[in-house]
């Protein structure tokens, strides 16, 4: 994901969510500087893709079990 994709989604999270706090308006804006700060950052763009509807595709799906599934399906 590119910075310009980032700073988008966060300006769009700005201008429609209402009621953020000021430690919440100034990640969005400036990034987070600490773990905790980029778990609440990380937390706030999953509250956006669900306001958005975005879905993504579970992960690990199509991956083999073991070694000995993979060789036999070549």
């Amino acid at each position: 994901m590119t910075e310009e994709s980032l700073t988008s989604w966060r300006q769009e999270y700005l201008e429609m969510k209402a009621g953020l706090s000021k430690l919440q308006i100034q990640l969005l804006k400036e990034g987070p500087h600490q773990l905790a700060q980029a778990w609440l950052l990380g937390a706030m763009h999953q509250d956006y893709k669900k306001m958005k509807g975005i879905k993504e595709p579970p992960v690990g799906q199509g991956y083999q079990s073991s070694l000995k599934e993979w060789f036999q399906t070549t």
